[in-house]
C-alpha cells in the first residue's frame, strides 16, 4: 500500500465510525472479531488482517478470526497456528505491549512463516486495564506497505475492540459465576434437604423409644411387674435420652462453629489415662458386637499433656463409634503415640490412629465426609444411623486444637483415620471453679429453694428430686410470681433456681430485679440454651451460675452445696 492508497485523513472519522457500529452491531465475540477483520480490507485495504486471542489457560496466543488469503470463506482459518509470548513478532508485540511496523519481514529475525512468506508487517496489542488481551495483525507483500496513519487506525480500533472484549468476558465470567453459584445452591438445597430428612428420622427414632416404652412402663407398674423388667425398660429411655442429647450437641457444635465461638479449654492431663478410659468405654460394646477392640500405645508418651480433654474425647469417641459402627466383623484398633513437632522447637503433639476392617471410605469421597451434612452414602446412613456431622465437628475441633484429621490407606484395613492434636498454651488457673463430680450427689444441710420454671413437667421432676434430698422448695410458673413469692417472703431463701425462658416476666429480668431487691444469695440459671455467649448473658443479668438442661444432677447439688456458705 503506498501513501497515496492510504486512508486520508478527512476519511478516518468515517472510517472509525464504521468500525465502531460494527462492533456494536455484533451479536457475540466471534460475530465482532470476524466483522474488524473483513472491514479492515474492505475499508481500510489491507491484504490481510489476523486477529489473534490471549489463552490465559494455556499462556499462548490463538487466532480466533482472520480475512484475506488466510481465510477464504467467513469463519473459516486455514492452517490456524498458537503463538507462545516468545514466537514470532506477535508474541513479541503480546509481551512487550508495544504496536511495531515492521517495513521489511526479511531483516526481522521475530518473523515467523505462516502460509506463506510476506513482505512487510503491522502489529498492534488489544489492551484493555493494562492487561494484554490479543494482537490485531496485518501482513503485506509488498515492502513498507504499511504508514504512520494506518498504525494509528489499527491502535484505535484495537483500543474499542479490546472494549468490547473486556465486556463480553466480563459478561461470561458472571454467567458462568451465576451458573456456578446456581449449581452450588441447588446442589446446597438437596444436601440439606436430605440432612433434614436424616435429622427427621435419628430424632424420631429414639422418640418412638422414648414414648413406646414410657407408655409400657406405665402399664408395667399398674400390673406389679418385677423391678428388674421396669429398670430395663428405664434404661431404654436413658440410652434414647442420651442419643437424642448426642444429636443436639452436633448441630449446636456445628454452629458454634459457624459463629467462631466453638470453646476450646485447656486443661492439663496425662494422655495414657485418656486409652485408659477409652478402653474402658468401648470393650464391652465391642464384644457385644463380636469384635476384637485393641488400644496400645506406640513408644513412650508425656507424662503430661496441656489440651482440652473433652473435645479431644469427642473426637475419639466419634472416631471409635464410627469404626465400630462400620466394621461388621473383624476388628478396631485404636494407637496412640507421640508425634514429632512440625519444626525445631515446635509444641508437642499426639497422634492417634483408629484402625478398623470395615468398607473403608472410596478415594473420592475422602474430602467430602469431612464436609458438614455430608455422608459418603446414603444407604450407609439408612444402615447405621447418624446425621453426617461427627466428621465434620471432629476435625473442626482437630484444627482448633492446633492439629487435624484425615484418611490414610493402610494395607489390611477398610479406614484409617488419623487424629492429630497439637499442645495448647498453659491453662488458665481456675481453681475457683468448681468441677462437677460424676456419681451421687454430695449431701447439703436443707435449704429453701426457690424454683421458677414454667414447663410443668420440668418443674414436677426438678421439685421432687429436692425434695428428696431434703429441701424445702416453692415451685412457681412464671418470673411474675417468682418475684411476688421473693417478695411475700421478704428475701428468705437460700438460693434462686431461675428458668431464662418463661412468659411474662423472662428470668433475665428476673435476676435483675431479684439483684435490684439487695438479693444477695446464689441465682442459678437453669436453661437449654447453651449457644456461645449464653452463659455470659446470664451471669451478666446477675445470675451467679449456669447450668444447661439436661443437666447432671450431681452438678446441681455442687451448686447448692455452695449456697451453704452464704
Amino acid at each position: 500500500m503506498t501513501p497515496e492508497q492510504s486512508p486520508r485523513s478527512e476519511s478516518v472519522i468515517h472510517t472509525l465510525h464504521a468500525f465502531a457500529r460494527g462492533m456494536l452491531e455484533a451479536r457475540n465475540l466471534d460475530d465482532l472479531l470476524w466483522d474488524v477483520a473483513a472491514r479492515s480490507i474492505a475499508q481500510l485495504g489491507y491484504e490481510d488482517c489476523v486477529i489473534y486471542l490471549v489463552d490465559d489457560e494455556r499462556s499462548c496466543l490463538v487466532q480466533r478470526a482472520a480475512h484475506g488469503p488466510k481465510s477464504p470463506r467467513e469463519h473459516v482459518i486455514l492452517n490456524r497456528i498458537e503463538l507462545g509470548f516468545d514466537q514470532g513478532i506477535v508474541g513479541a508485540v503480546a509481551t512487550a505491549g508495544q504496536g511495531v511496523i515492521i517495513p521489511d519481514v526479511s531483516k526481522d529475525p521475530r518473523y515467523v512463516v505462516d502460509d506463506q512468506a510476506r513482505a512487510s508487517e503491522m502489529a498492534v496489542p488489544i489492551i484493555h486495564d493494562g492487561k494484554v488481551l490479543g494482537v490485531l495483525d496485518s501482513e503485506a507483500s509488498r515492502l513498507d506497505a504499511f504508514t504512520q496513519v494506518d498504525f494509528e487506525i489499527f491502535e484505535t480500533i484495537a483500543s474499542m475492540l479490546a472494549t468490547r472484549i473486556a465486556a463480553e468476558r466480563a459478561r461470561d465470567e458472571i454467567e458462568a459465576s451465576l451458573r456456578r453459584a446456581s449449581f452450588a445452591a441447588e446442589e446446597a438445597s438437596r444436601t440439606k434437604a436430605a440432612f433434614l430428612a436424616n435429622v427427621s428420622h435419628e430424632v424420631r427414632t429414639p422418640l418412638v423409644a422414648v414414648l413406646g416404652v414410657a407408655d409400657m412402663m406405665q402399664g408395667l407398674v399398674e400390673g406389679g411387674a418385677p423391678r428388674e423388667v421396669v429398670l430395663d425398660h428405664l434404661s431404654i429411655i436413658q440410652r434414647s435420652g442420651k442419643h437424642l442429647l448426642s444429636l443436639i450437641n452436633q448441630l449446636l457444635d456445628l454452629s458454634s462453629d459457624e459463629q467462631g465461638k466453638l470453646r476450646i479449654e485447656a486443661m492439663e492431663v496425662e494422655p495414657r489415662s485418656l486409652l485408659e478410659e477409652l478402653g474402658s468405654l468401648f470393650r464391652t460394646k465391642a464384644a457385644e458386637q463380636g469384635l476384637a477392640f485393641e488400644v496400645k500405645l506406640d513408644g513412650e508418651l508425656p507424662a503430661s499433656f496441656i489440651t482440652d480433654p473433652t473435645r479431644v474425647g469427642q473426637v475419639i469417641v466419634n472416631l471409635v463409634d464410627n469404626a465400630l459402627k462400620f466394621a461388621e466383623e473383624g476388628s478396631v484398633e485404636v494407637t496412640l503415640a507421640e508425634e514429632p513437632p512440625t519444626y525445631e522447637g515446635g509444641r508437642r503433639r499426639l497422634r492417634l490412629t483408629v484402625r478398623d476392617t470395615g468398607p473403608g471410605v472410596p478415594a473420592d469421597q475422602r474430602q467430602r465426609i469431612f464436609e458438614s451434612f455430608h455422608q459418603a452414602d446414603a444407604s450407609l446412613a439408612r444402615t447405621h444411623g447418624g446425621l453426617g456431622l461427627g466428621l465434620a465437628i471432629s476435625r473442626v475441633i482437630a484444627l482448633r486444637l492446633g492439629g487435624d484429621l484425615w484418611i490414610e490407606d493402610e494395607p489390611g484395613y477398610g479406614g484409617v483415620f488419623v487424629f492429630v492434636v497439637e499442645e495448647l498454651d498453659a491453662p488458665v488457673d481456675r481453681a475457683a471453679e468448681p468441677r462437677a463430680q460424676q456419681g451421687a450427689p454430695q449431701a447439703t444441710d436443707s435449704l429453701r429453694l426457690l424454683l421458677a420454671e414454667d414447663n410443668p413437667d420440668t418443674r414436677r421432676l426438678l421439685t421432687f428430686q429436692l425434695r428428696e434430698a431434703g429441701h424445702e422448695v416453692v415451685a412457681v410458673p412464671d418470673g411474675e410470681v417468682a418475684l411476688h413469692s421473693m417478695r411475700d417472703a421478704h428475701g428468705a431463701f437460700d438460693a434462686v433456681l431461675l428458668d431464662m425462658q418463661m412468659p411474662k416476666r423472662d428470668g433475665f429480668e428476673v435476676a435483675r430485679v431479684l439483684r435490684q431487691m439487695d438479693y444477695q444469695k446464689p441465682i442459678i440459671a437453669l436453661t437449654a440454651h447453651s449457644f456461645p455467649g449464653d452463659r455470659e448473658q446470664c451471669l451478666a443479668a446477675g445470675c451467679s451460675d449456669y447450668l444447661t438442661k439436661p443437666f447432671n444432677w450431681a452438678e446441681l447439688f455442687e451448686r447448692l452445696g455452695a449456697a451453704q456458705s452464704q
